[in-house]
Formats: C-alpha cells, sequence, structure tokens
C-alpha cells in the first residue's frame, strides 16, 4: 500500500445566517479554530458585514449560527 486512504462523512459545508455565503473548510481552518477554544465554536465575520458563529454539530456536520 503506496499511501492512505481518508474517507470522511463530515459535511464541510455551511452558510453564514445572514446572507447564506457559502463557505467550505475543506483545510480544516475552522475546525482547527474550533479546537483550540473550550465552547468547540469559532466566529466568522462575512463579507456581509455581520459576524456569526461556527462549530460542528454531534453528527459531523458544520453548521453556521447567528450570535446573540
Amino acid at each position: 500500500m503506496k499511501g492512505l486512504i481518508n474517507i470522511s462523512f463530515a459535511n464541510i459545508d455551511f452558510k453564514c445566517p445572514f446572507c447564506s455565503k457559502e463557505y467550505v473548510d475543506d483545510k480544516d481552518t475552522y475546525l482547527d479554530r474550533c479546537n483550540i477554544n473550550k465552547s468547540g465554536t469559532t466566529s466568522i465575520n462575512c463579507k456581509c458585514g455581520k459576524k456569526f458563529g461556527m462549530t460542528y454539530d454531534i453528527t459531523g456536520q458544520a453548521v453556521g449560527f447567528k450570535l446573540k
């Protein structure tokens, strides 16, 4: 076997809850940021000017949500 094959069933696509701009976490940038924080979430400043939260749910799906 020459290399490892990594199969992931996680959905790494998520949208801004305000403008529906699509984001893709194919390089695990947001996953790494979530793992650093105790809350397991991270915040993103969207190009629409709004700030929203992002996390991975219990099934491994990326989720964007409005911050209070």
